[in-house]
């Protein structure tokens, strides 16, 4: 049987009772559902019946915390929650073990966050066809670094105009984070600004697009984490920047990574201030590094690899391997396409042994320009 009271509210709420009936009902105002919800059901859907807007300086919560596990659909149903009008408002969060919470159909505007995980584990977010726009803090926020298996999934979303804290923001270790057919634009963080993740698992990331975000005081402009696998995605106009009170230089305009896996994927007009114009693989004894099928136009670093940096190269191709790839119109001082800190074997053209191509980068001394024909790769040391 279907108890139903939501006729021409802005906000419907369903869930099956204890009896087995489907019940739906109507609320003014988001927080009433949301509060009515979680009190009568531990399995829930919400739905926007039109937009919704928070008022000035409301609190800090749009909808109370959830402190118990449930199932949770919010259905914005084409509508908008808009918090813009207080600054430290954060839409929804989740604060237990064993949730599972899906967010879909809708724009989420201003305010603080739009989501913030705020510890427990077991946790599971999926963003479906959602557009977050102008969050003060990150839009997205997994916190408390104990948690244990956490899943962030994206599809079909757009994130843009974070002012700071990246747009996604992971700090449990153990937390998967899958992002599909996904678009990041003008975001903003220290590190990382379209997603700065502290797991230690794979960041997926296939088919997406990530376009002028920035990492504002050092490394990843669009992306900072420990091991990352990219397909058929887009970096464009990203850039990573130093820090003018800190021992931070800008590193990685694009992605920063201490393991990469990426094919078929483009890189162009990305920027950092000091090294990896593109792609900064930082220094680990257990580097992972394939990139394949990929192509690096226009990168620019004015120090170290206008398109990409790698701490410790081996090139063995299984393990490490860069090839089928196009350079063309990379600019640094010291390896245009791609700068080596230390190698071991004893090999010049790495590139060129690959299989790789690309017309003429430009190298860049003292303000002064000196073409470098085809893949310019440049070895700081060679190891045994």
């Amino acid at each position: 049987m279907i108890i139903r009271t939501d006729k021409f509210y802005p906000v419907a709420v369903s869930y099956i009772d204890a009896s087995g009936n489907t019940i739906e009902r109507g609320y003014e105002t988001l927080a009433a559902a949301w509060s009515a919800a979680c009190f009568e059901s531990s399995r829930f859907t919400v739905k926007l019946n039109r937009d919704l807007k928070a008022p000035v300086m409301s609190g800090l919560f749009f909808t109370e915390p959830v402190r118990s596990a449930k199932t949770i659909t919010v259905d914005l149903n084409g509508h908008t929650i808009d918090n813009s009008a207080n600054p430290l408002l954060t839409a929804f969060t989740l604060s237990s073990d064993h949730i599972s919470f899906t967010l879909k159909n809708g724009f989420i505007k201003g305010g603080c966050r739009a989501i913030c995980v705020a510890g427990g584990s077991n946790t599971a977010v999926t963003l479906e066809n959602v557009i977050i726009q102008g969050a003060s803090r990150s839009a997205v926020l997994f916190k408390g670094a104990k948690s244990k298996n956490m899943v962030l999934t994206m599809n079909r979303t757009l994130i843009e105009n974070t002012k700071s804290g990246s747009a996604v923001r992971i700090q449990p270790a153990d937390t998967t984070l899958i992002i599909d057919t996904c678009r990041f634009e003008r975001n903003n963080g220290a590190s990382g600004g379209a997603v700065c993740s502290h797991s230690q698992k794979t960041v997926i990331v296939t088919d997406s697009v990530f376009s002028e975000n920035s990492a504002t005081k050092g490394f990843g402009g669009a992306i900072d984490t420990t091991d990352v696998h990219l397909s058929g995605c887009t970096f464009m106009r990203n850039s990573a920047d130093k820090w003018d009170f800190g021992s931070a230089k800008g590193a990685g305009g694009a992605v920063c990574a201490d393991n990469i896996k990426c094919e078929n994927s483009v890189f162009s007009d990305n920027l950092a201030s000091d090294r990896a114009g593109a792609i900064l693989v930082r220094e680990n004894s257990c580097n992972i590094i394939r990139i394949v099928g990929s192509t690096f136009i226009h990168n620019h670093a004015p120090n170290a690899g206008g398109a990409i940096c790698v701490s410790d190269l081996v090139f063995d191709g299984k393990n490490h391997e860069i090839s089928n790839c196009v350079f063309n119109n990379n600019q640094a001082l010291s390896g245009c396409s791609l700068f080596v800190e230390r190698s071991r074997n004893t090999r010049t053209h790495l590139l060129g042994d690959w299989n790789n191509s690309g017309v003429k980068s430009r190298k860049t001394i003292d303000g002064s320009n000196d073409e470098a024909w085809g893949l310019y790769c440049y070895i700081k040391y060679n190891c045994a």
